[in-house]
């Protein structure tokens, strides 16, 4: 494998942690897409973690895609929704939804939804 578990599951963690850091920003300057763009991020790197962490390459980059591989090793990650995040394939300039707060709230709790249950199955530490 081209990266490890870790490698990726560094990458997600920072990536939520700056998405939390802009969303509760002190003030009204609050980048919106931003936060969006770093929860994306860190489901993306969460995910493609999980599959090297269980040996398995991931075929491709969109969120859609990696979700299914992973839902086919644990049935459990269908709790966690994110249909409202995969909006753009990562490609970041297409995160129009990202000004309503309904876009960026599922965005991040999704995120921090994979990060706890991934930390509860010891995965990450």
């Amino acid at each position: 494998m081209e990266q490890s578990a870790n490698y990726y599951f560094k990458i997600a963690t920072k990536k939520l942690q700056e998405a939390n850091e802009e969303l509760f920003r002190n003030g009204n300057s609050v980048d919106k897409k931003q936060v969006c763009i770093n929860a994306h991020t860190a489901i993306e790197n969460y995910f493609k973690g999980f599959l090297v962490y269980h040996e398995i390459e991931p075929i491709n980059n969109s969120l859609s895609s990696l979700f299914e591989q992973c839902v086919a090793i644990d049935i459990h990650l269908q709790k966690i929704e994110i249909k409202d995040v995969i909006c753009s394939n990562s490609n970041y300039s297409l995160f129009t939804k990202c000004e309503e707060l309904a876009a960026i709230t599922a965005c991040f709790e999704a995120a921090d939804n994979i990060d706890t249950y991934f930390r509860r199955i010891n995965i990450l530490n």
